[in-house]
C-alpha cells in the first residue's frame, strides 16, 4: 500500500473537491475520485480504490477542502474505531488490514478514515 504515491499527485495537482463514488458489496471496494476544477486535470479525474475496505468513515462529498492519506498507528486506530467494530488482531499482521486516514496537507486529521487491504490511485479519463 503505497500511500506516498497517491499523495504525490494530490500535492502536484492539489484537487479542489474529493467525492465518495462507489462502495461495492459486491467487488468489496470503495472508490474516491478527486476532482480540479481548471487547469491540464480539468477532465480526469483521480481515482483512488481501497479494496476489501472494512470498516470506514467518510462524508460524501468534501469541497475546498486538501485531503492527503497517512497510515494511523495501532494507538490512533484504537482511538478513531471502537472496539466493537473489528477484531484488533485483523490489522497486527503483515496480510492484515491498514488504516488509512485523511489529514489536511499538514497531516492533521480530518476525522475521516478507511480499513482495507489495499488501496491505488490512478488518473482517469471523466
Amino acid at each position: 500500500m503505497d500511500i506516498a504515491l497517491i499523495n504525490e499527485q494530490l500535492n502536484a495537482h492539489e484537487p479542489e473537491q474529493m467525492v465518495l463514488r462507489h462502495v461495492s458489496e459486491h467487488g468489496n471496494t470503495l472508490t474516491l475520485v478527486f476532482l480540479c476544477h481548471g487547469g491540464p486535470m480539468e477532465h480526469l479525474e483521480f481515482v483512488v480504490t481501497f479494496e476489501n475496505a472494512a470498516v470506514f468513515h467518510l462524508p460524501r462529498i468534501l469541497h475546498n477542502t486538501a485531503v492527503r492519506f497517512k497510515r494511523s498507528s495501532p494507538e490512533r486506530i484504537r482511538e478513531l474505531i471502537p472496539a466493537v467494530s473489528y477484531d484488533e488482531s485483523e490489522h497486527n499482521h503483515p496480510r492484515g488490514y491498514v488504516v488509512v486516514e485523511l489529514t489536511d496537507i499538514a497531516g492533521k486529521p480530518h476525522g475521516y478514515y478507511v480499513m482495507a487491504d489495499r488501496v491505488v490511485g490512478k488518473w482517469e479519463p471523466m
